[in-house]
């Protein structure tokens, strides 16, 4: 009876080990050794290595990819303050986007009147940064920034994709460029592997459409 109590655990472990979603590595180097960036995720991950703005993060396939950083990026929100503090705006926008934030601004003794109504999350993000430092979810908004630039330039740079859904991947390059870049065809939940270096954002934008056989726009 032991015996066959024990062999059960066994099978019932073996069994939700086998569940359980793999790690999976993403891991790029800008082409100029500037900068490299790595995760290891339960799930799919995407990173991107641009000369000095390399970055990498965890994707969050179907619904939830909304809560990414990327997606947060486009999000519109409404924060209003009267002469508000450094600690109660980085307050408030922690409590909004459900992110760690952090802003140091310039002058410590300055106070910040904002009136945005339903503006894209960056769009504050960059108000804030003329005034001092800003960081959300452990990252330096000043990367983020040269990320950007970096996607929009059309700078060539490495990136790597494990087991992320395509419809993720467009919010996380849409959000992080600010360019409309959409799914226009095909199953936006379909799953990818791919590496590629030396690209642009719309070479890899292409290469992930005749990979996939989704077409995605970036106009």
């Amino acid at each position: 009876m032991r015996l066959l109590a024990a062999s059960l655990l066994v099978s019932l472990f073996l069994l939700n080990t086998s569940a359980t979603a793999p790690f999976e590595d993403c891991s790029c180097t800008a082409a100029d050794g500037s900068c490299s960036a790595s995760v290891s995720c339960g799930g799919g991950c995407i990173a991107y290595c641009p000369s000095g703005a390399c970055r990498a993060s965890c994707i969050k396939n179907g619904d939830a990819a909304e809560l990414e950083l990327g997606s947060l990026m486009m999000r519109p929100v409404t924060v209003q303050f009267d002469r508000g503090s450094s600690r109660q705006v980085a307050s408030e926008l922690a409590r909004i986007t459900a992110r760690q934030v952090a802003f140091t601004p310039n002058n410590p003794q300055e106070r910040f009147n904002l009136d945005a109504k339903n503006i894209p999350l960056w769009d504050v993000l960059e108000t804030l940064s003329q005034s001092g430092k800003v960081q959300i979810g452990g990252e330096e908004f000043s990367n983020l920034q040269a990320a950007r630039k970096a996607l929009v330039s059309g700078e060539r740079m490495s990136i790597c994709i494990r087991n992320a859904s395509v419809q993720s991947v467009v919010r996380e390059f849409a959000g992080m460029s600010g360019l409309p870049i959409r799914v226009t065809s095909g199953d936006p939940s379909a799953v990818l592997t791919l590496s590629m270096k030396g690209v642009t954002l719309e070479e890899a934008l292409t290469q992930v459409s005749s990979y996939t056989g989704i077409q995605i726009s970036l106009r």
